[in-house]
């Protein structure tokens, strides 16, 4: 599977700052699965002591985000690689899209938050229909992994390149990830 529906948004949002609106929105609604941290916290082991099965590989340069995988995933615990080619941190989340909802709605509300961000208007905050499941963070030029216990369901992945420590230089939305 390629990555679907890429979203470039400018580089004046604060990604930490929106991402601190949309829990507050919401709540904090505790995901199946804890969150893992990738490198920049790590409490992962090293990509080759995990049992767990790789479910894709999810890569960042300057330019973009690229996502591989295959076309559906068994449910149950997976594992994303995550190859940061940039010059920036990348962060990955994982988001689990509600039954009734789709991934095109997903990256359609990406895009409007973007927009609204960036014309300093009011955040449309979480998605109401999408439960973050899991994130993680590579540090420039390094590999960091996100792992989560997944049910069956649709998934999008989010990429954001920061080019500086608040500051995103990019973001997009990838997937979807089918998992059955």
């Amino acid at each position: 599977m390629t990555l679907r529906g890429l979203v470039r948004t400018g580089q004046r949002t604060t990604w930490a700052a929106v991402m601190v609106i949309m829990v507050a929105c919401t709540g904090a609604a505790t995901p199946a699965a804890s969150p893992s941290r990738g490198s920049g916290g790590s409490m992962l082991p090293s990509p080759s002591a995990s049992a767990v099965p790789v479910m894709g590989t999810v890569t960042l340069a300057d330019d973009g985000c690229t996502f591989s995988a295959s076309a559906e995933v068994d449910a149950g615990p997976v594992r994303l690689v995550m190859l940061n080619e940039a010059d920036g941190q990348f962060d990955v989340d994982l988001w689990r899209i509600d039954d009734g909802h789709g991934f095109d709605e997903f990256v359609a509300h990406v895009a409007e938050e973007m927009r609204r961000t960036e014309a300093g208007e009011a955040p449309l905050g979480h998605p109401t229909f999408a439960r973050l499941v899991a994130e993680a963070s590579a540090d420039a030029g390094s590999e960091a992994e996100l792992e989560a216990d997944l049910p069956a369901g649709t998934y999008a992945v989010a990429c954001i390149l920061f080019a500086e420590s608040s500051v995103p230089g990019g973001y997009w939305a990838g997937g979807p990830i089918e998992v059955r």
